[in-house]
């Protein structure tokens, strides 16, 4: 990976807590419609590029290792509360403990997200011999996108736990610097395609639950109405994932 693909891994969380920072308890509208957006552009990467590229890797434990990853997202969110989908699902007193976990909850899910982008231009490469920008650029722009809604939700809950700002800093900085460091570590352990496969298949699996979870969620809180914004958030989340595909 090139530094300034390190540099953006690290800075739009910071761009989601700063906006947490400024904008307090209020909750804008955007944010829904960057949720909509970031779910169906999540959905249309998984869908129209990573699947076809493991399964045409020929490994026979593909889908088992996409159910590992779909469920350990799901054991995450015990952790996180779904703050990876933007929202915040505590109720009751908020504690310093319960910060605690969703942090530690998020942490992790970056770790694992960051983990195969450090090895996915020699996987690409590996199995079609070919350019790899392209399949490269749009995982990482789904992992870009929903780290900055997933670190306003992380800041303001935070905040509102009571956590001092300057903590609350502190604890944003950490969680920006998670999928670099994955990133980054992985160049030099993660060298085989097979292994490679397996992490992106968990991965698969994470982001297939993320985005899935994403949609059902805002249609739900919609109550299934018709909205031109919504709909509008979906088709470019859709169409910008099958842009350039090769």
């Amino acid at each position: 990976m090139y530094i300034w693909e390190y540099l953006l891994l690290f800075l739009t969380p910071i761009i989601g807590g700063v906006l947490a920072f400024s904008l307090g308890n209020k909750k804008p509208k955007v944010v829904r419609y960057t949720m909509l957006f970031n779910g169906a552009f999540i959905l249309g990467v998984v869908l129209v590029q990573l699947l076809p590229d493991l399964f045409s890797k020929g490994d026979h434990y593909t889908g088992l290792w996409m159910l590992l990853g779909f469920g350990l997202q799901m054991l995450l969110e015990e952790w996180s509360g779904g703050v990876e989908h933007g929202h915040l699902h505590a109720h009751g007193q908020k504690t310093g403990w319960l910060a605690f976990s969703i942090m530690l909850g998020l942490c992790l899910h970056a770790l694992i997200e960051g983990l195969p982008l450090g090895g996915y231009r020699a996987f690409i490469h590996s199995i079609q011999g070919s350019n790899s920008e392209n399949q490269f650029h749009h995982l990482f722009l789904s992992i870009l996108i929903h780290n900055i809604p997933a670190a306003f939700a992380l800041t303001s809950f935070l905040l509102m736990s009571g956590i001092q700002r300057w903590s609350s800093a502190i604890f944003l900085l950490l969680f920006a610097s998670m999928a670099p460091i994955a990133a980054f570590s992985a160049q030099f352990f993660l060298n085989s395609p097979s292994t490679l496969a397996i992490l992106l298949s968990i991965v698969t699996g994470n982001l297939l639950q993320i985005g899935s979870t994403i949609l059902f969620e805002n249609d739900a809180h919609s109550s299934h109405q018709f909205s031109i914004g919504k709909w509008l958030a979906l088709i470019l989340g859709f169409g910008l994932s099958a842009i350039h595909f090769n």
